[in-house]
């Protein structure tokens, strides 16, 4: 494990301390998770990368013209 100092708006700390508290861990926990949360979306996924590469969208296209034009059910409408 390393420190990392960081320099952050009072208001800032003060809310990330009370959505700590809210989520029953340690400040540290909730800043590395949020840091590894950012990262997470930064970094591209090799697998997901891969199957983009093999995407078809003629193909996704042709597939998706065999489902039947039909209205929603009642539970499954949008407002």
């Amino acid at each position: 494990m390393n420190n990392l100092q960081v320099m952050v708006p009072d208001a800032v700390k003060d809310q990330a301390e009370k959505l700590a508290i809210e989520e029953h861990i340690s400040l540290d926990e909730f800043t590395t998770l949020a840091l590894v949360q950012r990262l997470s979306t930064s970094i591209p996924d090799p697998y997901l990368e891969e199957r983009a590469k093999r995407g078809n969208f003629q193909r996704f296209r042709e597939i998706l013209s065999m489902a039947p034009d039909v209205p929603p059910e009642d539970y499954d409408r949008l407002q």
